[in-house]
């Protein structure tokens, strides 16, 4: 296991930041003992509260710093709340700090049970499913694990899972067992086991740890909850800290109903709200509410940006927050705006409001304006980051691709897809190739399909495609074909980027080809797969001729560009960076809203905020619609300084714009 506990104390901890506890801060901090669940919204301090207690526990109550377990939900996590509590309290460097899974795995190495099993690496997962007897898992192998994941986390099948899912499971279990191996979920599962059956480990481990803290408890399972209960069962010393607005796990099985139900499962919990948003300009964290007030699975809260307040005001915001109605509290601190940020554009000077919100007619417009004020804004104020959150990863790589043939340096801190890795893209390379390298015959045959247009390879005798020779060898009743064919490739010569690319999708009729390929149009359909398997392959193939016509709205105007546009953008997919490495400022950062939580930004834009974009789909349920706006407002409270929320309103489209956008823009201009 790579995910350890972390005892050891870590050289060159960062303190946490210098400033005076509000009293509500300071209420949580000097809890001595017994429940507390702890409300804090984004940038409220949850971490220096966590610390802060920790070195309160060792050194005003004398509790031995062994018997205080800290977990957290990432190695990073952990181990950053481990440094900052050891460099205010160096006896903090013998608690412990882990995530559930390495804590949990902690006490099933040592119970005794589970001895000679290993285990499982993704790609022996990965060939326990394609072995099943269902020919289709070999196509979904990784939807297949989600929903096992999904089912071991929560004891629930995920909606839309596969109708065999339960023999698919008892099969993968069944193969897992026979080669003695664990995969990651079954630490939790086995962990359970073992404190549930056995009566002596239970009270060794209750023993260990008599005080328990948990952040992010948002985000905790069914499974992690029982396992806690059991913990805590016997000093009941339950310390919790999280924000149900800032839930957005539940595709991995994260329920934020366990934070409501904290206090009926411990009646005598206390409660303490951190109201007060150290990181947001006082816009921002306006707008943010105006968005989650709309969710009605919830805390209700009332939140104030500190930079502006004065004590009093923050100790107000704090009480009045039990009693709230949703409403924003900031009536002191919006007549005290930041400055505004002054970009120096090609065309004009643009004054950057903390907030803004702008909408442009199409997405060519959008994509480029927002590039180029990016742009601007890191080279104006090189000492502060920069970052465009987006809801998808194909989003993500659209950015990338726009930077990348700007120039301009770009960070992706969360693992990529190889986005031009597909068989069209494949394809399309190499006719740029073969029309811009030499003719060369491998890159034709790579390109297209001869046997459409009733050409043999055989009359394809050299390297370097010869039009004449090949017209000779064709034989006369072929003489037709061939020239027509030539024709084509001599018209393609003269085309820029996008004729190119239709010219190849439509015109040598490569597009068709692979859907035919995937199982549709009627040709070499395979046999055995189910119908969702064959439809997946159509949209990936149809998002695949999606992506490679918008390299057009990146800049891209003609072939050598994209050549040279596909060489840089699989240099940056090699070159990517560890998930974990530091945020640099010197880089735009681009990455997902599920990928920013926890982290902050001086400057965020959030662009496609459009209808089946933000939120992400068509037809959702209400619970679906509260968690895809919580992410939204994960992404918004991200930024420090000054947010742009951008979207495309098409009057083609009847003027459809998202409802978040709805609920955003004031009331004049709907």
């Amino acid at each position: 296991m790579n995910d350890q506990l972390h005892t050891a104390a870590p050289p060159g901890a960062a303190s946490p930041a210098g400033r005076r506890p509000s009293k509500e801060q300071q209420r949580a901090i000097t809890f001595p003992g017994g429940q507390m669940l702890v409300l804090a919204g984004p940038g409220s301090g949850k971490t220096f509260v966590i610390t802060s207690r920790l070195r309160h526990l060792i050194l005003e109550q004398g509790i031995p710093p062994e018997s205080i377990l800290t977990i957290t939900f990432t190695r990073s996590a952990a181990a950053e709340m481990k440094q900052r509590a050891f460099m205010i309290c160096p006896q903090a460097g013998r608690a412990v700090f882990g995530t559930f899974h390495s804590v949990f795995y902690q006490i099933i190495r040592t119970s005794g049970y589970y001895q000679g099993f290993t285990f499982l690496s993704p790609y022996e997962q990965k060939k326990i499913i394609q072995g099943l007897s269902d020919v289709s898992l070999a196509d979904a192998w990784q939807e297949c694990l989600s929903d096992i994941s999904y089912y071991k986390n929560t004891g629930k099948v995920k909606e839309g899972a596969d109708p065999s899912f339960t023999q698919i499971f008892h099969a993968y279990q069944t193969a897992c067992k026979a080669e003695r191996k664990l995969d990651f979920d079954d630490i939790l599962i086995c962990c359970k086991k073992v404190l549930t059956e056995h009566r002596e480990i239970l009270e060794f481990w209750q023993k260990r740890f008599s005080y328990v803290q948990i952040d992010e408890f948002q985000d905790i399972n069914p499974v992690q909850y029982e396992i806690v209960t059991l913990l805590c069962a016997h000093h009941k010393n339950l310390f919790v800290v999280g924000d149900d607005d800032q839930a957005i796990y539940s595709f991995r099985g994260a329920d934020p109903s366990f934070m409501r139900r904290f206090e009926t499962d411990y009646p005598q919990a206390q409660r303490v709200y951190l109201s007060v948003n150290y990181r947001c300009g006082a816009d921002i964290v306006k707008l943010a509410g105006k968005c989650i007030c709309h969710n009605h699975e919830r805390f209700p809260k009332q939140i104030v940006a500190a930079g502006i307040a004065d004590p009093q005001l923050v100790d107000s915001a704090e009480k009045r927050t039990k009693k709230s109605d949703d409403r924003i509290v900031s009536e002191k601190a919006l007549q005290n705006k930041q400055e505004e940020y002054l970009i120096n554009s090609e065309d004009e000077t643009i004054q950057l409001q903390q907030t803004e919100i702008r909408r442009f007619a199409t997405d060519r417009d959008e994509l480029s304006f927002l590039a180029q004020i990016a742009e601007k804004l890191r080279k104006d104020y090189p000492q502060e980051t920069v970052a465009i959150l987006v809801r998808t990863n194909a989003q993500m790589e659209r950015y990338a691709t726009r930077f990348l043939t700007d120039g301009e340096p770009f960070f992706i801190r969360e693992k990529r897809q190889q986005e031009f890795a597909d068989p069209l893209s494949a394809a399309f390379r190499n006719f740029l190739k073969y029309l811009q390298q030499g003719h060369l015959r491998r890159h034709l045959f790579a390109a297209v399909s001869l046997r459409r247009f009733g050409l043999s390879r055989e009359w394809f005798d050299t390297q370097k495609v010869d039009p004449a020779r090949v017209l000779e060898r064709c034989g006369d009743e072929n003489i037709s074909v061939c020239r027509g064919f030539f024709a084509k490739l001599e018209l393609a010569e003269k085309m820029d980027y996008y004729g190119v690319l239709t010219l190849f999708l439509q015109g040598f009729h490569v597009l068709e080809d692979k859907l035919d390929e995937a199982g549709f149009g009627g040709k070499d359909r395979k046999t055995g797969r189910m119908k969702s398997a064959i439809q997946s392959d159509r949209e990936e193939i149809a998002e695949a001729a999606d992506r490679l016509r918008l390299i057009e709205d990146a800049g891209i105007k003609t072939m050598r560009q994209a050549l040279d546009f596909f060489e840089a953008y699989e240099r940056s997919f090699l070159e990517q960076p560890m998930t974990h490495a530091p945020i640099p400022k010197d880089r735009i950062v681009i990455q997902t809203y599920h990928g920013a939580k926890g982290l902050e930004y001086d400057h965020v834009f959030l662009p496609q905020i459009d209808p089946g974009v933000v939120p992400r789909g068509r037809m959702l349920t209400e619970g679906q619609t509260e968690e895809e706006r919580r992410m939204f407002y994960v992404a918004m409270t991200r930024a420090k300084k000054t947010l742009v929320i951008s979207y495309v309103q098409r009057e083609d489209k009847g003027n459809e714009r998202s409802v978040f956008i709805e609920e955003l823009l004031p009331a004049a201009e709907k």
